[in-house]
């Protein structure tokens, strides 16, 4: 007979090659001929054995352990619980974990780090991850000392529950100072990713992977994947690039390293990120390198997309031609990314239409002639004629919608969606199979934005009863729509609409306006230069500076400062110049012009005078701009004359004169008036 270690190789061998029965039939073999031979090492080979299997055989294998003449040790439970974490059986491994002593009466066993971590990783097979963290802290709790591998485990559980600030917390954890706990590996900062990436926050995945290589760990092919994916969602073009030609520079596996998908995930990130050129160049090694099963339509889909922030429309109908003699049949997606080219050519082309032909950059121009406009037109006729190719869903249509916005064509805007409600499958009982012509809000937001890009009130108020008019289920204006009608106002110079519409979006509690729709409302109302307007624009201003949800940027303060030094309000100018600047914003020098010509023209040229010298204790220049210098030397001329004593018809006496000369605009300020806006 063979020595015991030959045995315990051979059950070894024939287990982890699949074959099961073999080991068995070994282990009996020696088990009948000499039992005395047998060893422990022989019970855990052929346990291992049965772990293995496909299907694991968990019964037999713990009765194989039970019946051993040998006396079983941790290494045994051990194997024992991997052949659960093999068949995904938590219940099992819990129980088998728990009851360890009556397991094996005669030999107590008590479990160790290896015993958790084969027990929390069959928790995460079977997807009970509540029971892996609990595993995890109760080991923690006993003092077992779980190695790297174990956090890893419970790492694994949150990366699959997309649980990426548990993962993040589990990381600091292993990586704080004078800690007892393992240092994270490579693995570690790759399952961390994995988190990340399942929970969306790409830009933590990017963070991770950069500490990742500051400590000194090169990215594999999965950290280098979960990049990409972030690249791609967040539009970085170069990122994405450097990434794909750090995979490209990886050893050679099994598998062509970089695949299809990362040139996919790289491509739609050059799209997203405007990198047209580069994009198409990356389509090119995707139709030389792989079969047109990976350059599929997907990769087509999005270099078309990619077509759209430059307007190149007849680029991307190429590119509908390249991919037809390529076998790949296009889909509604790569109509609505062919259609949003055409979209923002057509945007482009009116911009350049009113800067030729108008001083209002803003001014509609109807540029239904032209090729891109009728070109996306044509396109639709012809998927509408011939569904078979591809059938158009709302989601072309929507694309349509905003071709015919774009190119200042209300009324055909509203055609189409009166085809809309005319199609059979527009209403809420769809038929499963057919393509679904329901408006959704993406319609209506469309819809408002062809009324804003000409001003038409009645349209505004035309998409506002459609939307009234659905009720199955009902759809509600959200800050999309509502900022477009805000818009649509002020391009028609109605600043009572505006403030009765921001009114009624402000009541509604689920929405939330961004800085730019509170921008929008006040230019409309400080446009309109009334008193009452001007009252609303203050109202507007409030709302905005003590909104939990955001706050004034640049543009809000210079469109109110601009509006009250016009309506001769320096004073209140003058707060908003301190509160821009306690807000990280420094002003600009118009600013400060239209507030010193303010000051002068309410008869206060020695305020004037002392915020242009607090501007110069600031580091501002203003002996290069005419006003200011021409204000300076006024201010001088009459500080001069009533510290003589000498009356003056020009102007009355400044409320301030006799106060110290401030030496920054800050202080200034504070003499002035308190930072308030009642």
């Amino acid at each position: 007979m063979d020595d015991s270690s030959s045995w315990e190789q051979r059950i070894r061998k024939a287990g982890r090659q699949g074959r099961t029965d073999e080991a068995i039939e070994l282990y009996e073999t020696l088990l009948q001929q000499s039992s005395s031979f047998l060893t422990i090492r022989h019970v855990n080979s052929a346990i291992d054995a049965l772990a293995r299997a496909s299907p694991p055989r968990l019964e037999q294998a713990l009765q194989l352990a039970q019946s051993s003449p040998c006396r079983v040790n941790v290494y045994t439970l051990g194997m024992l619980l991997n052949a659960c974490a093999r068949a995904g059986d938590a219940a099992t491994a819990q129980r088998w974990l728990r009851q360890a002593n009556t397991l094996f009466p005669r030999n107590p066993i008590t479990p160790n780090e290896v015993c958790y971590q084969a027990c929390m990783t069959a928790c995460v097979q079977a997807n009970d991850f509540a029971a892996c963290r609990k595993l995890f802290h109760e080991a923690l709790e006993k003092g077992i000392p779980l190695t790297v591998i174990g956090y890893n485990i419970v790492l694994s559980a949150a990366a699959k529950q997309g649980d990426w600030q548990t993962a993040m917390a589990v990381v600091k954890q292993m990586q704080a100072p004078n800690s007892t706990t393992p240092v994270p590996d490579a693995v570690t900062y790759g399952t961390l990713l994995a988190a990340c990436e399942a929970a969306g926050q790409w830009l933590q995945v990017l963070e991770q992977a950069q500490a990742m290589k500051n400590e000194g760990f090169h990215l594999d092919v999965r950290a280098l994947s979960s990049c990409l994916h972030a690249c791609q969602q967040l539009g970085r073009a170069d990122q994405a690039l450097q990434l794909l030609e750090q995979m490209e520079a990886l050893p050679m596996i099994d598998t062509q390293v970089p695949d299809a998908v990362a040139y996919r995930l790289a491509l739609s990130a050059c799209a997203r990120g405007g990198k047209l050129a580069e994009g198409l160049r990356l389509l090119e090694k995707l139709e030389t390198q792989f079969s047109h099963e990976e350059a599929n339509v997907v990769a087509y889909t999005a270099a078309i997309s990619g077509c759209e922030s430059e307007g190149q429309w007849k680029v991307a109908f190429r590119l509908v031609d390249r991919m037809r003699k390529r076998g790949v049949q296009p889909n509604e997606m790569t109509f609505v990314a062919v259609l949003a080219a055409c979209a923002t050519a057509c945007a482009r082309q009116a911009f350049s239409l009113a800067s030729k032909t108008s001083t209002d950059l803003s001014a509609p121009k109807n540029i239904t002639s032209s090729e891109p406009y009728q070109q996306a037109m044509k396109l639709l006729r012809v998927m509408k004629k011939d569904p078979t190719v591809v059938n158009p869903n709302i989601h072309v249509y929507n694309a349509a919608l905003r071709v015919c916005a774009e190119a200042c064509d209300l009324t055909g805007a509203f055609a189409l969606y009166s085809e809309l409600l005319e199609g059979p499958d527009s209403s809420s009982n769809v038929p499963e199979g057919t393509v679904s012509l329901k408006p959704n809000i993406v319609t209506f937001g469309t819809l408002m934005t062809a009324c804003e890009r000409v001003g038409s009130m009645e349209g505004v108020s035309q998409v506002f009863r459609w939307m009234q008019e659905f009720s199955d289920p009902p759809i509600k204006p959200n800050e999309i729509v509502y900022g477009a009608a805000l818009s649509a106002c002020r391009r028609a110079q109605n600043d009572e609409r505006s403030f009765f519409l921001f009114e009624q979006m402000l009541r509604n509690q689920k929405l939330r306006p961004n800085v730019a729709t509170y921008n929008t409302v006040l230019l409309a109302q400080t446009e309109a230069n009334t008193k009452i307007s001007m009252t609303r624009a203050l109202s507007v201003f409030r709302s905005l500076y003590n909104s939990p949800y955001t706050q004034p940027n640049r543009q809000s303060y210079q469109i109110m400062i601009r509006a009250l030094a016009l309506d001769r309000r320096p004073l209140e100018a003058m707060t908003l110049l301190q509160q821009m600047q306690q807000a990280g914003f420094r002003p600009d020098v118009d600013l400060y012009t239209c507030t010193v010509t303010a000051f002068e023209k309410t008869g206060q040229p020695a305020q004037a005078l002392k915020l242009m010298e607090a501007m110069r204790a600031d580091g501002y220049d203003f002996y290069s701009n005419g006003v200011l210098d021409a204000a300076f030397k006024q201010g001088v001329q009459i500080v001069s004359s009533v510290q003589r004593g000498l009356e003056t018809k020009k102007v009355r006496r400044s409320i301030d004169t006799g106060l110290p000369a401030p030496r920054s605009f800050n202080e200034t300020i504070a003499q002035w008036i308190a930072p308030s806006m009642e």
